[in-house]
């Protein structure tokens, strides 16, 4: 399986990954990500292919885009699709979508192997809303 999707929902983690390369099964943090979704901004963050100070430095090389409310890409600078993600944010419900994977709540937002679509969403009495909100995205 090729795809990777995550969903932080009411606390409860789920995750599909297909982690079939070496690159993918590193132990080690590969990006750290602490983003500000009312901002736009990247706040934190840590980037292992740089060297200090600029590795800690926001942005850490990454660069982030706030397409609307609810709809954030991270760019890496480096192959992530292939990578296993931990995410959370203040929100009921939070999309993670990658280049290899059309899962349902994706935005449709055309994202390279390097980039990750966040749609962080909430429910309301007319259905799920899309809400902003501070994401931490670690990437292994």
């Amino acid at each position: 399986m090729d795809r990777i999707a995550m969903w932080l929902t009411l606390g409860f983690f789920l995750t599909s990954c297909g982690l079939g390369s070496a690159q993918a099964q590193g132990k080690a943090a590969k990006g750290l990500v602490y983003y500000n979704g009312f901002s736009g901004t990247i706040v934190s963050c840590f980037n292992s292919t740089l060297t200090a100070p600029s590795n800690a430095t926001p942005p850490c090389g990454f660069s982030a885009t706030r397409f609307s409310t609810g709809d954030y890409v991270i760019d890496f600078g480096f192959k992530v699709d292939t990578h296993a993600f931990s995410v959370s944010g203040a929100t009921q419900f939070l999309t993670l979508c990658t280049d290899t994977n059309g899962m349902p709540g994706c935005a449709g937002t055309t994202v390279t192997a390097n980039q990750v679509e966040l749609i962080p969403q909430r429910l309301t009495s007319q259905g799920l809303q899309l809400v902003d909100t501070d994401i931490y995205l670690v990437v292994f």
